[in-house]
């Protein structure tokens, strides 16, 4: 079958920063799993919206401009550096990435820009070489 997203912790709440963590999983196994992908935002667009995109071959993650026409320059998860539109910002230094057995385990460190308060979706989508589709998996409320 297909990979799956499978969850984001916490899977709501609110705050202005949070370190979530997003679980893909993938019945070949997490190495088959080429991109795994997040939006977080008010309805399931990546325009305007918190929209990331982590490489897992190159444990790189990028973070999309605020049009969404295009990546910002990628981050190594774990080393020193940060990545930031409009919206968000992810601190590579205080995130990472695992795989065990079929699941690949993504924890980001996120803030969140002042002017992209109130309620926002968490999305989520995983790609193998066959795209599993957005799916809704938490919520959270930017003050």
């Amino acid at each position: 079958g297909p990979p799956v997203p499978v969850s984001v912790t916490p899977s709501s709440g609110s705050g202005s920063s949070q370190t979530f963590t997003f679980v893909y999983s993938d019945p070949r196994g997490f190495a088959a799993i080429s991109n795994a992908s997040g939006i977080i935002n008010s309805l399931l667009s990546v325009a305007v919206g918190c929209y990331f995109s982590y490489s897992r071959a190159s444990n790189a993650l990028y973070l999309a401009n605020d049009a969404s026409t295009a990546w910002l320059a990628p981050v190594t998860l774990g080393q020193n550096g940060s990545s930031q539109n409009s919206q968000c910002a992810v601190n590579a230094t205080a995130s990472s990435a695992s795989g065990s057995g079929n699941n690949l385990t993504l924890t980001l460190a996120l803030t969140f820009q002042p002017g992209f308060g109130g309620a926002r979706n968490i999305y989520m989508d995983v790609y193998d070489g066959v795209e599993a589709g957005w799916v809704q998996k938490g919520t959270w409320t930017i003050p």
